[in-house]
């Protein structure tokens, strides 16, 4: 007997619209050089130490020998990592050092959205997640954080709460160790992104845990 299978769009028209819409705002960035804002050019700095460090052979960099007028400085060990493994991935695939840094605040503005737009989309559908993408991204905050205080970490935080919350529905569905796994990986990369402000969502996520707790027991 043959069966009839119903072909699904491989990618959602809402998702594509929701990338189209989300570069807009990246289009600054396309301008040779380094945009001016409060920390931006502070990070090329870091970053370059934290990337020849790696070069280097240290893989978990702690001292950043070029800051403080060649004294060096422990900056790295207090800064959050992420946003510079990243960068240092794109300077090795031949960007440069600037070119790098920007990609690192494209990618943690975009892949919010996306994340936001998933995790909503499992909660209510397609058009609730393009809404929910929408505003994550388009938050006047977000748009502080990336042009005047060029805040990287917590630009690149903003891809891991809706991660986790994700999984955190997905898991209270089915109990699986892809769920379980995929939540623990996007609370360490809330983590390494910015660990103050991962104290401050962590009430948050924890709320939200119990509401999908106390909404399966009523089911």
């Amino acid at each position: 007997m043959i069966m009839s299978r119903t072909k699904r769009p491989v990618v959602s028209p809402w998702l594509i619209l929701l990338l189209f819409v989300g570069i807009v705002p990246l289009i600054p960035l396309l301008t040779p050089g380094m945009f001016v804002a409060h920390d931006a050019q502070d990070h090329v700095a870091r970053i370059a130490n934290f990337y020849q460090n790696i070069k280097e052979g240290v893989l978990i960099p702690r001292w950043a020998g070029n800051l403080n007028w060649g004294y060096g400085h422990p900056i790295l060990m207090f800064l959050y990592p992420m946003s510079s493994y990243v960068a240092t991935l794109f300077i090795f695939l031949g960007f440069s050092l600037v070119d790098s840094t920007k990609i690192v605040f494209a990618f943690g503005f975009i892949v919010s959205g996306l994340t936001m737009y998933r995790w909503i989309r499992e909660l209510w559908g397609e058009q609730a997640g393009f809404a929910a993408g929408l505003v994550y991204m388009f938050a006047p905050y977000r748009f502080v954080d990336l042009y005047v205080r060029g805040a990287i970490g917590e630009n690149f935080f903003f891809i891991f709460p809706p991660l986790v919350c994700f999984f955190l529905t997905k898991l209270s569905k089915r109990l699986h160790g892809k769920f379980i796994a995929g939540g623990c990986l996007a609370i360490a990369g809330m983590i390494l992104s910015h660990n103050a402000l991962t104290l401050m969502f962590l009430p948050i996520i924890i709320g939200y845990s119990l509401i999908l707790s106390m909404h399966q027991r009523l089911r």
